[in-house]
């Protein structure tokens, strides 16, 4: 009615004495609990309510990590100015207070929807970060590219090594430089051809392709796509390499995601559903 978003949820213990005052709990079912103490949110009713309040899906989380499917249009991290603050790290803070300050191990473009991890305490964070580093957190996306592949004579499977860097006078555009670029190595499987329909109405071809980044350079797939050196066939919804119509999202997705828990040490695996 008021149009007030709650940041947080607790739970307050209220222990009258026989006065009606408030007093510290005698009883060993209480030990826990002092008077008008606050308590984190509960799984079972708090914890459930608010992520969808803040704008979070949460698959899985525990003391040392939490895993989200972020929406398109949502930033992984906070940018600069008071317009690019609302973000999933951001969101994760105002839900979990007690969590790091920076839990962001790694990132997805605010346009690409899917998986993303993010880490609770310092020890988690330096462990994701180094199996990020090694090579050692195996990814999988989705993707619909913007026309039929088969034409172009691309194979159903296969290994590209691109080049890429900046491009300093257009941020945040990256463009092929064989000499002074970073290497992206990207493997694809080619899903299908299939129909699609633009917001506008119109029908188009379309293919279904997985991606399996080997590297993990910035705009990687979407240049692997759309550049000229890799399948010169932009995803479809890319604003930056390709055209995006009004209403219409990157059709790209995070489905996949493996990785060592930095805790247990045991090998874990998510997946997420592709929502086109």
């Amino acid at each position: 009615m008021h149009n007030l978003i709650p940041l947080s949820m607790c739970e307050v213990f209220y222990s009258p004495d026989n006065k009606g005052k408030s007093s510290q709990p005698s009883s060993l079912a209480c030990n826990f609990r002092d008077s008008y103490a606050a308590q984190p949110p509960c799984d079972k009713r708090c914890a459930l309510i608010l992520p969808g309040i803040l704008g979070l899906n949460i698959l899985y989380r525990d003391d040392s990590i939490i895993v989200i499917n972020k929406q398109s249009g949502l930033l992984s991290v906070p940018g600069r100015g008071i317009q690019k603050q609302d973000c999933a790290v951001n969101r994760l803070r105002r839900l979990f207070p007690n969590c790091i300050e920076q839990p962001s191990v790694h990132r997805l473009d605010m346009e690409t929807s899917g998986l993303l991890v993010l880490a609770f305490t310092e020890d988690a964070h330096r462990n994701l970060c180094r199996q990020f580093e090694k090579g050692l957190v195996q990814k999988r996306y989705t993707a619909l590219l913007d026309g039929n592949l088969h034409e172009k004579r691309v194979e159903d499977h296969g290994q590209m090594e691109l080049y890429f860097r900046l491009d300093i006078n257009n941020r945040p555009h990256q463009i092929w430089d064989e000499i002074h670029g970073k290497k992206a190595v990207t493997r694809w499987d080619i899903i299908g051809l299939e129909n699609y329909t633009a917001p506008d109405g119109s029908l188009k071809k379309a293919t279904r392709v997985i991606f399996t980044p080997i590297t993990g350079r910035t705009h990687q797939l979407r240049l692997a796509s759309s550049d000229i050196h890799g399948f010169d066939t932009p995803i479809i919804g890319d604003s930056l390499y390709g055209k995006c119509l009004d209403g219409e999202r990157l059709l790209l997705h995070a489905h996949y995601l493996s990785f060592t828990h930095p805790k247990t040490e045991k090998a874990v695996e998510f997946t997420c559903p592709c929502p086109f």
